[in-house]
């Protein structure tokens, strides 16, 4: 996937295919290990750590809109935001 980067770069930016003609396409593109290889290709970061990081950063934002939920659920996001701000 690294020596055909241009290629797909030079099509995705030329012609904007749709998600599916990608997938026809490039199948390896949609595996995990190659989202992860594309992401820091395009940006020379890790999107794990990325991701994580700001998981970090946004979570007990999260957890306060989750517990002024007004869904069904809003018994078992507050159990779990207990749980994970016990955990921390």
């Amino acid at each position: 996937m690294e020596k055909t980067f241009p290629l797909r770069r030079l099509e995705v930016v030329q012609d904007a295919p749709m998600i599916k003609e990608l997938l026809e396409r490039w199948p390896a593109l949609f595996t995990p290990e190659e989202i992860n290889a594309e992401f820091k290709r395009l940006t020379n970061t890790s999107l794990q750590s990325q991701f994580l990081s700001q998981l970090d950063f946004l979570t007990p934002n999260l957890l306060r809109l989750f517990q002024k939920s007004s869904s069904r659920h809003r018994n078992k996001l507050k159990l779990l935001a207990a749980s994970i701000s016990v955990g921390t």
